[in-house]
């Protein structure tokens, strides 16, 4: 029985442990603020899931190449929730920044490059203490953005082996100080 318990504590232990590994892929939150209480707010993984990439065939000729698609969640814009929460993100000679796909109009707005890597399986950046500045193509830099740690909840199912795992060293423990 002490080692049936044992082993059940090891095997939660590891089972919380690498949930944990799998909340590791960072989800980062995003806050665009701007002129005329403009607000703007989603959450996306730090290495998200492409749904498409266009390749960069060099200095802007074509507006549309130089970009990769994800879909965000959260997404709110003045308090309200677009009907597409696809964004599309450009490269640094595309005018960079980010904007809503298929419709332009929710969301758009040039600055830098927000993530580094290849299109195809890029690693979005985070601002850090200094947000970075966009605009809406008028040159005024008006918006800021700002790119965090969102703050991950850990699942049920995480919460429950943790518990299975010390209520197995709590048994391991008592059953020893009987014997």
């Amino acid at each position: 029985m002490k080692r049936f318990a044992l082993y059940v504590a090891l095997i939660a232990a590891f089972l919380v442990l690498s949930s944990g590994a799998a909340i590791a892929d960072t989800l980062l939150q995003y806050t665009l603020t701007g002129p005329d209480s403009y607000t703007a707010s989603w959450t996306l993984s730090q290495t998200p899931t492409v749904i498409t990439s266009v390749p960069d065939t060099g200095p802007i000729t074509v507006i549309g190449e130089g970009y990769f698609e994800a879909e965000a969640t959260d997404f709110t814009v003045n308090g309200s929730t677009p009907d597409n929460q696809d964004l599309a993100f450009f490269l640094e000679d595309q005018l960079g920044g980010v904007i809503t796909t298929p419709n332009f109009s929710t969301l758009n707005f040039y600055g830098p490059q927000l993530f580094s890597g290849p299109l195809d399986s890029p690693t979005m950046l985070t601002s850090g203490t200094t947000p970075f500045v966009l605009d809406i193509g008028d040159g005024t830099n008006a918006y800021s953005l700002t790119v965090s740690d969102a703050v991950a909840t850990p699942e049920p199912s995480s919460l429950l082996l943790l518990g299975l795992g010390i209520a197995g060293l709590a048994l391991v423990t008592r059953r020893r100080a009987i014997s």
